[in-house]
């Protein structure tokens, strides 16, 4: 994957589609969930682009934490990472702008790592070697990258907080797509318990700038839970959206 970014942010900026930017690329000798502040250089943000296995060829992009009591693919149990709404959003707008050679999805937060203090993104492609191999899909992901983070700063959308629905997100993808929503963390129905009630209705402060609206599947998560996510935004000033 390096190569096709080097290759995109030279030539976005020579085409000037983007102002010049400050990266830096590194490539760790560890899986990404496990990663910390050790085998990173300096940032003030970072995005991980890494190979997403699953059942069905997809473009997903996702925050990172354990909301839930475990922990099996990196970070801590019952923490959450910090989100970059802007970072998904511009990338997420970018990746659906054009025809994708692949479907795009939002994932619900999960995995680590959950402690580099720093924003961070997932960006991955899935679901095999027919995929992580595709000059095309390749070329595709690197560009929209490069121009999501050359654009990030400016582009002036509402950031979100997602409640409820399936770990992927294909409901909050549209809705985020079509409202033009930066997208912090997704916390599925699956993590949300009167355990875990606590720190996921927090989730809003777990994110860079800090989300400023709620927004929750009202047939995706049980009523209980429901009311109590409405009563902690309203305190805390959040707007909420049903949707």
């Amino acid at each position: 994957m390096r190569p096709y970014l080097e290759r995109s942010v030279e030539e976005c900026g020579a085409a000037e589609e983007v102002s010049p930017l400050s990266t830096v690329f590194c490539t760790i000798d560890k899986e990404p969930v496990y990663a910390d502040r050790g085998d990173l250089p300096p940032a003030d943000s970072y995005i991980f682009l890494s190979r997403h296995s699953g059942k069905v060829p997809c473009i997903t992009l996702h925050s990172t934490g354990n909301p839930t009591g475990e922990a099996r693919l990196g970070g801590e149990a019952r923490k959450l990472g910090l989100a970059s709404p802007c970072l998904i959003g511009s990338i997420l707008f970018k990746l659906t702008d054009a025809v994708s050679p692949l479907p795009v999805v939002l994932e619900a937060t999960h995995h680590g790592p959950t402690s580099l203090d720093k924003p961070l993104v997932f960006v991955e492609i899935g679901v095999g070697p027919e995929q992580w191999t595709d000059d095309k899909v390749l070329s595709y992901v690197a560009r929209c990258v490069t121009l999501g983070l050359g654009t990030h700063n400016d582009v002036g959308c509402v950031a979100s907080t997602f409640y409820g629905g399936l770990h992927y997100a294909e409901k909050f993808t549209r809705f985020a797509v079509e409202n033009k929503l930066c997208v912090g963390h997704i916390i599925s129905k699956y993590a949300i318990s009167d355990e875990t009630l606590s720190l996921v209705s927090e989730a809003p402060m777990y994110s860079s700038p800090y989300s400023t609206q709620v927004t929750i599947d009202k047939k995706g998560l049980r009523g209980s839970l429901r009311t109590a996510l409405v009563k902690k935004a309203d305190e805390k000033g959040w707007p909420v959206r049903l949707i």
